[in-house]
């Protein structure tokens, strides 16, 4: 190969490699990865859980929409332990329970029906007091009693009524 067709040699390979290079960059390029600009507010977001994390990693909000249509807000402790949670059930119903540190429910306010209930739990799970609509059963009789919104009803430790008004 003499001088001059090794200078020309190396003049094509040098265009051929630029003109390469500039075609796979406009044929093969893809979409810049952009961030998202601060304080933009998107209008609506969409999805079927939200989960909110701390800066370990861990759990500690969600929000979920369950396969029956029940609508779900829960909050967790560090621990990874349900506190609180607010409901809204696909019939209707809605309720908002607190949980005591093992995750276990101490507290419940329930709308059934367009029927509200408070019931208050001790820790071993036993209804200790209901204020609101609740059902009785009479020992003596068996039969099922139910009273109205206006209702305080404390019970003992074994479920017996202790004390009831009105």
């Amino acid at each position: 190969m003499t001088n001059r067709q090794f200078r020309i040699l190396m003049v094509l390979t040098l265009v051929s490699g630029f003109l390469g290079g500039a075609a796979s960059n406009l044929l093969l390029r893809g979409a810049p990865a952009v961030a998202q600009a601060e304080g933009t507010v998107h209008e609506v977001v969409k999805a079927r859980e939200f989960q909110l994390v701390d800066s370990d990693g861990k759990l500690r909000a969600a929000l979920t929409v369950s396969p029956l249509g029940d609508a779900t807000f829960s909050l967790y402790d560090p621990a990874g332990k349900g506190r609180a949670a607010l409901v809204v059930f696909s019939d209707g119903g809605a309720s908002l329970s607190l949980h005591g540190p093992a995750g276990e429910g101490r507290v419940w306010l329930k709308m059934f029906d367009g029927r509200p209930r408070l019931t208050i739990l001790d820790a071993e799970g036993n209804v200790r007091t209901v204020v609101g609509c609740t059902e009785t059963v009479d020992k003596h009789t068996g039969a099922e009693i139910d009273y109205p919104e206006s209702t305080v009803t404390i019970y003992k430790a074994d479920g017996d009524v202790l004390w009831q008004a009105p």
